[in-house]
């Protein structure tokens, strides 16, 4: 039989019998392997589609937010099982709900609206309480975000509190759920406390060795010293170098007319809209919020008008020159856009403001007198490494490049001196580099840290 294929297998019948062999594996066999896909969406919100990786990447921040609270100790199976996924794609959900609802009303955040929001947030503010352009970076850099990203997340953010507040404006919550909570909150309670003084327990007696030694061998971590290194510390701070820069008037004013817009607050207004897609009915309702006012003129047609509190121009596409161009009181005509037909009615406005030079001079000086010495920093930090590569001592480097010294006479691996006290209380960035510094031989020098208060580097000397 074998020699009987191995005689016919050269054959071109038999050739192209195993071609067609072949390619009926190929049509439905492997043709099945890429004709098949595997769903990535986890939910549809209107035309929006939640992709996997955005549920993934929600589920894994809200688990390092909750593992803290947790003592660190906190799986993925863990979280699941406590609801944490599902409660992420609700979160996302709602995040999405509230973009389309934004969307729908014409809501856009302009760059004003998101410079004042990074200005007032106090993780980006120097020890005078004044927003640092370095300190707004270096957040951005700890968190892997970048200036666009985290301004676009503003800009969402702000739209979602736009259209809450607006849905959430005037609701009255149940009188049962407002009852419940008061008594949770005035709640008080009787207690007794029954005490026993030390002459109540009497004579326990006097332990002998056995018990004594059985005691301290299942406590000796009560009777254990921990260990105490003495260190030398050589900072690098950008304050220390601001003090010494100077800065002349020319340069303040020209920082000035460059960043002008930083140093102002365009008017905001509060206004009430209408949006609907018949023309007829919009100008219905304008006519007659002429005499009874927009709430009334809506109410009359059957349409809930939208509250929009303290928005700037930008913020209204389309509409927004019309909008700010109404006296307050009044209302608009029917106005078209893309979303349909707007009727608008001025609540409140606040008035544009502007600082001028003389209110922002010392601000803007620290500010370009700390970029100057952030520069500094970097060039005398790569001259440091150098010359700790070379072999020179940490008092030699310091002499050379004006680092500050500090000494350390007794820390252990938690920051505490001896006594129990803070054994550095004028280096508040040394805790986080005790860690390193405790891997080192005595008298060997770390390697430059980046740290807060920009300390670098720590030398142990004695153990």
């Amino acid at each position: 039989m074998l020699q009987f294929i191995r005689n016919f297998a050269g054959s071109w019948v038999v050739k192209i019998l195993f071609v067609l062999l072949i390619l009926s594996f190929g049509i439905w066999g492997i043709g099945d392997v890429f004709r098949s896909t595997t769903p990535t969406t986890v939910a549809e919100v209107g035309k929006v589609e939640i992709g996997q990786q955005a549920l993934d990447q929600e589920f894994r921040r809200q688990m390092e937010r909750l593992r803290p609270m947790l003592g660190g100790n906190l799986t993925a199976e863990q979280a699941k099982r406590f609801g944490l996924l599902e409660q992420s794609l609700q979160s996302l959900i709602q995040r999405t709900l509230f973009d389309l609802a934004a969307t729908d009303m014409g809501i856009a955040v302009g760059p004003e609206v998101v410079r004042m929001r990074i200005a007032d947030e106090p993780a980006f503010r120097n020890q005078q309480g004044q927003f640092d352009p370095n300190a707004f970076r270096s957040a951005l850099r700890n968190n892997q975000l970048t200036e666009d990203g985290y301004v676009a997340m503003i800009q969402r953010e702000t739209a979602r509190q736009l259209v809450a507040g607006a849905v959430s404006a005037g609701l009255t919550p149940p009188q049962p759920l407002v009852q419940d909570l008061y008594r949770y909150r005035g709640e008080k309670r009787v207690a007794e406390v029954v005490t026993l003084p030390n002459a109540a327990i009497g004579d326990v007696g006097a332990p002998d060795d056995a018990t004594i030694k059985q005691a301290y061998d299942d406590h000796q971590v009560r009777f254990t010293a921990p260990e105490y290194r003495a260190l030398t510390v050589a900072r690098l701070s950008p304050d220390a170098l601001a003090k010494d820069i100077k800065i002349d008037d020319a340069e303040l004013r020209k920082a000035y007319e460059e960043r002008a817009n930083e140093f102002g607050a365009p008017e905001k207004r509060s206004i009430q809209m209408v949006v609907i897609d018949d023309e007829a009915k919009a100008r219905q309702i304008a006519e007659t919020a002429k005499t009874k006012g927009l709430a009334e003129a809506a109410k009359d047609a059957g349409v809930e008008p939208v509250t929009l509190d303290n928005i700037a121009r930008t913020d209204l596409p389309e509409i927004g020159d019309a909008a700010f161009a109404l006296e307050a009181g009044k209302t608009s005509d029917a106005i078209k856009s893309a979303l349909g037909w707007h009727v608008i009615a001025v609540t409140g406005i606040t008035p544009a403001s502007t600082k001028s030079f003389e209110d922002v001079r010392d601000q803007l000086a620290a500010e370009m007198k700390k970029e100057q010495a952030l520069d500094s920093v970097f060039s005398i930090a790569n001259r440091v490494e150098d010359q700790l590569a070379s072999g020179a001592s940490l008092d030699e480097v310091a002499q050379a490049q004006g680092l500050v010294l500090s000494k350390v006479a007794a820390i252990d691996s938690t920051g505490k001196a001896p006594d129990g006290k803070d054994a550095a209380p004028d280096l508040p960035g040394l805790k986080a580099l005790l860690p390193n510094a405790f891997q080192l031989k005595t008298g060997a020098t770390s390697n430059l840290t980046e740290g807060r208060a920009a300390i670098s580097p720590p030398s142990v000397s004695t153990a």
